[in-house]
């Protein structure tokens, strides 16, 4: 029998204003994005240095010929198990703000693994892996702070995500006093994340506390091969924007790998995880935040469930169409902020 993923429940996809098309979203979004004061173009974007023995220990765990991966590093810094991913499916329309949250720990992860910097990765004190995710209640708020969307209803963009987050840093979720929101870590339940993201008062409250950070880049891909530059060659995790929605298609026996195919639409936010080649062929592993079993994964080549694998000539038609930006250089957070 052919696999299916689960229906798709429109409430949990957020990207943009729902009162507006697409077009007038990535409108908006492509301004945002431009006003950034730290937006690079994919080719000025530094690349990451890291020491080849280092390099080597990461790519002997990657299933595939050429191409990079933030799975390992996730896996080696957050001690996940053979398969896993940080993965915390949403629960209401805050998808730029949850994808935002898990790629900052993708990148801090790459910088503590491959890089060496001494950083501390949010919460070694609390248990569960997905506890070292930052505060995501507090990320999405800010980011819709940022882009004046503050009030009832869901969304955000991610131009102003990273504004956000730039301006007001974000919380480890082991920050003292956040155990008075109901639900788990690092999400806590529906109600507290529409409270962060309609009020700022709230959002002023935990402010002061809110680890600073400066992203120092964000790299801007508009183009597969912008992308393929960013990921492959300098290590950046990216955040990717659009209408464009995905099914399953079937399992490619020659290259050992489950494709997805374009299919409906969704107004959303998901991740760019991996770019890769096998046997020549370039693929696209795309991390959701729906859950471990919304997406086949392709484990087989290590791609976890909750994840799915475009052609990269598919992934080149969609980033036209999207708006996709990189969460790069992170300035170091300390190794005992104090909390």
């Amino acid at each position: 029998m052919t696999y299916q993923d689960p229906p798709v429940n429109p409430r949990l996809f957020g990207w943009g204003d729902p009162a507006l098309n697409v077009i007038q979203n990535r409108v908006i979004e492509s301004n945002l994005i431009g006003s950034l004061p730290n937006v690079v173009v994919a080719r000025d974007a530094t690349a990451a240095v890291m020491l080849p023995s280092i390099e080597k220990v990461i790519r002997a765990k990657f299933h595939f010929d050429e191409g990079w991966s933030f799975f390992v590093a996730e896996e080696t810094v957050y001690r996940l198990s053979s398969g896993q991913t940080l993965m915390v499916p949403q629960n209401i329309g805050n998808c730029v703000g949850s994808s935002h949250s898990k790629l900052l720990a993708a990148r801090i992860a790459h910088e503590i693994l491959a890089l060496g910097d001494a950083e501390d990765p949010l919460g070694s004190t609390i248990t569960g892996p997905t506890s070292l995710i930052p505060f995501i209640p507090y990320t999405y708020g800010v980011g819709r702070w940022a882009g004046n969307m503050l009030g009832g209803g869901d969304g955000s963009y991610c131009g102003a995500q990273i504004k956000g987050t730039m301006e007001h840093g974000f919380l480890p979720c082991r920050t003292p006093g956040l155990e008075q929101y109901a639900g788990t870590f690092p999400q806590c339940a529906a109600d507290v994340g529409r409270l962060f993201g309609r009020s700022k008062s709230v959002l002023e409250q935990w402010r002061p506390q809110a680890i600073k950070f400066d992203l120092l880049e964000a790299p801007r891909a508009s183009t597969g091969d912008e992308a393929k530059t960013l990921v492959v060659d300098k290590q950046i995790p990216l955040q990717i924007c659009s209408g464009w929605g995905f099914a399953y298609d079937r399992f490619d026996s020659k290259y050992n790998v489950h494709l997805y195919r374009r299919s409906g639409s969704w107004s959303h936010s998901m991740q760019v995880m991996a770019i890769f080649a096998i046997k020549g062929q370039w693929f696209v592993a795309i991390r959701n935040q729906w859950g471990m079993d919304a997406h086949r994964g392709s484990p087989e080549i290590g791609i976890p469930g909750g994840c799915f694998v475009i052609t990269f000539e598919l992934f080149s038609s969609w980033i036209r169409a999207s708006e996709t930006i990189g969460i790069g250089q992170i300035q170091g957070l300390p190794q005992n902020p104090g909390m």
